[in-house]
């Protein structure tokens, strides 16, 4: 089966699979998450690397972190 969201990236088909049930949870991988961005209307989103200024440390080791603007 396809995928319901497509970004471009492969993860969209196993997010698919993952949360068939209507899980409210979603899965991003790098390129993902910055063609979701671009596609809800960001012009420029980039990969960012952990800020501990802005970002909480707990959640560094499973987080994806984006700067996008529009």
């Amino acid at each position: 089966l396809p995928a319901k969201v497509d970004t471009g990236s492969a993860i969209d088909q196993l997010n698919y699979i993952a949360y068939l049930d209507g899980e409210h949870t979603y899965m991003f991988d790098a390129e993902n998450l910055v063609n979701t961005l671009k596609k809800s209307g960001f012009g420029q989103a980039v990969i960012r690397d952990f800020d501990p200024s802005r970002d909480s440390p707990k959640r560094d080791y499973e987080s994806i972190y984006a700067l996008a603007t529009k």
